[in-house]
């Protein structure tokens, strides 16, 4: 029969004296305290019998517990869940007049705080914030989606202090954003031509056509395509005003949040008057791209998207989103010798850093050869 070994059970040293103060136990050769915090029992080791009397060890649970600031109560009718306080400050952020992108990707990333159901912002712990963490990277969730969860998250509980619905909420650490810039995808002109040629000949498929090329020529984001009216185009200084976006079913400000100017080629000005003759809606307040089955509205992003895919397969090109269009404008242009800082004003960045990503094709006449003289040289 088997003796169980005395030397590695619990055993408790010395008793709480009064609610709150702690309780000393032993495992073994290591000292532990024991004391309840916000509702959830606390385990801390204190150190070895080797290192502490027992008279230290409880003075230093002692301490511990003193140390630990138990988080102030608020008063039921105030308590939100964390999920009602994120809705609250999603719906404070619309009522200020963020835009409607800003809105609809807080309440993207708010379903993932449905971790926290029922969970109140009063009574949430660092070990659950950082528990929650934990759990994004095990779902696989690129740095830069962790990161906006988390930062909805943060936001959310410094607008449930302000609202004294949480009176020391934790601390959120948000993960570093990836440094690696992913590859940027383009299409070469052949390929565009292909593309262009691939669109159904009829009045929608005119519409994506010319849109299409728009945004290759000119580098607007889809957003920025769809807000334009045909006020926007002044052909005779041949330049192309972005003072709106079209988000959501809404007109709204660029993303930049201010207007721009950007060069109007000739082959787009031509395919854009003979699309002003062919629409009925031809009105400076009318849309560029605008439905043309009836609604005088502009086009639903979500099909644009869809189009411009079915067009690439049918045209057999490389696969490529709707946006890289906007890489194929600055990839072009850059190649062409165009300045970064004129690019800049054109994609309209916000500053010359994100331009830089296509410094990679500015043309370096002779580098080539002076490395080669340098080398023979050498």
């Amino acid at each position: 029969m088997q003796t169980k070994d005395k030397r590695r059970q619990w055993v408790t040293v010395r008793g709480a004296a009064h609610r709150g103060s702690g309780t000393l136990v032993r495992y073994g050769d290591t000292y532990y305290g024991k004391w309840s915090a916000d509702g959830l029992q606390v385990k801390k080791a204190l150190g070895s019998t080797g290192e502490l009397t027992e008279n230290q060890a409880a003075r230093k649970l002692a301490a511990l517990v003193a140390t630990h600031k138990p988080k102030a109560r608020v008063a039921r009718d105030e308590r939100r869940t964390v999920p009602e306080a994120a809705e609250a400050m999603i719906g404070s952020l619309a009522d200020d007049g963020a835009k409607a992108s800003t809105v609809y990707g807080y309440r993207s990333a708010a379903r993932r705080l449905r971790y926290f159901d029922g969970r109140t912002v009063d009574r949430l712990t660092d070990r659950e914030v950082e528990r929650f963490a934990d759990h994004l990277q095990g779902e696989g969730l690129a740095a830069g989606t962790r990161w906006q969860v988390l930062r909805l998250l943060s936001a959310t509980l410094e607008y449930a202090q302000r609202r004294g619905w949480a009176a020391d909420p934790p601390r959120v650490r948000k993960p570093r954003r990836g440094r690696q810039q992913a590859p940027v995808r383009y299409l070469q002109p052949r390929d565009l031509e292909k593309v262009l040629g691939a669109y159904a000949d009829d009045p929608l498929g005119r519409v994506m056509r010319t849109l299409t090329l728009t945004a290759a020529w000119t580098g607007l984001r889809r957003s920025e395509l769809l807000g334009l009216r045909w006020s926007a185009l002044d052909f005779d200084a041949q330049r192309l005003h972005v003072d709106e976006s079209y988000v959501l079913g809404r007109y709204t400000t660029p993303k930049s949040g201010r207007g721009r100017s950007v060069p109007l080629p000739a082959r787009v000005a031509h395919e854009l008057k003979l699309l002003r003759v062919a629409t009925p809606y031809d009105g400076d307040g009318d849309p560029v791209f605008a439905h043309s089955e009836g609604t005088g509205r502009p086009l639903d992003d979500s099909y644009v998207s869809k189009a411009f895919t079915a067009a690439l397969r049918s045209a057999g090109a490389p696969h490529r989103r709707f946006h890289d269009l906007r890489h194929t404008y600055a990839v072009h242009a850059a190649k062409a010798g165009i300045p970064l800082t004129d690019l800049r004003e054109w994609l309209g960045h916000a500053d010359l850093a994100t331009t830089s990503i296509y410094a990679r094709y500015c043309p370096r006449e002779g580098e080539a050869e002076r490395i080669e003289r340098a080398m023979t040289a050498a």
